[in-house]
């Protein structure tokens, strides 16, 4: 984890709030308040601004619900979510809203699991920044110029990995990203038209024109693959059988 980040913890066992603003003191993050209940939640965010919001998915008062009030607070103050949650509240957990940044620490928990849990979620708000409305900003070299570049997501066709970063392909051009495939999935994946289907692959489904089976470069046999654009600049992106089932899952659903 880099940086201070302030926190709202939002948990009604005392006990286990106490243990978290311990561990999170003593990486130096600042604790903005503790509450029990979603309205007191929301009162505190008004006022405080954390970055983060621990969200207990059980929570005291009438608004007892911990994954509307991270819904609410999400929609309002756009604030990243880390849940709290027992075993038996995991599938009460897929509830929440795809679309909010969020990720979960299931209950009872030691150190280095609260400590993987932020990291993720602050791995995600640093590419999730990257993401304004309908576009992907990618800031240049200092050799390019240093400026932003803001890419149109529907013109994305699809995204390569190329060592620990990225090439985005684009109808006539190649923009490389310094964030790795794994970063950029991370965002890209929560839109419908975006889906993994090779582990150095992420393509734009409303760009296939066929799947079939085709001759890859450098495979002896025929491959499962996907085409994009047309005849005259063609090109097989293959389809792994690790994530086969997932794509043709998002291809029906889109």
């Amino acid at each position: 984890m880099s940086g201070q980040l302030k926190f709202l913890i939002v948990e009604d066992n005392r006990l286990i709030a106490e243990k978290i603003k311990t561990l999170l003191i003593a990486l130096e993050h600042l604790i903005t308040d503790i509450v029990e209940s979603g309205e007191a939640a929301l009162r505190s965010v008004k006022t405080n601004q954390p970055d983060i919001v621990i969200m207990d998915i059980m929570l005291k008062g009438k608004m007892n619900d911990g994954i509307e009030t991270a819904n609410q607070i999400y929609e309002l103050w756009n604030i990243p979510i880390l849940y709290l949650t027992s075993k038996d509240d995991v599938n009460t957990f897929k509830r929440a809203k795809r679309n909010i940044l969020s990720t979960y620490v299931v209950k009872p928990f030691v150190p280095v699991n609260l400590f993987e849990a932020i990291d993720v979620l602050t791995s995600k708000m640093s590419v999730n920044a990257l993401i304004k409305g309908d576009k992907l900003f990618l800031h240049q070299s200092k050799n390019a110029g240093g400026s932003e570049i803001g890419i149109l997501m529907d013109d994305i066709r699809y995204i390569k990995a190329d060592g620990r970063a990225s090439k985005i392909f684009v109808k006539d051009h190649v923009f490389t990203s310094s964030k790795s495939l794994g970063d950029l999935i991370d965002i890209l994946i929560e839109k419908e038209e975006f889906v993994q289907c090779h582990k150095s692959y992420v393509i734009n489904i409303n760009y296939i024109k066929e799947i079939g089976t085709y001759s890859m470069e450098g495979k002896t046999k025929k491959q499962k693959g996907l085409v994009i654009g047309d005849r005259f600049r063609k090109k097989i992106i293959p389809l792994s059988n690790t994530y086969k089932d997932s794509f043709m899952n998002k291809l029906i659903r889109v």
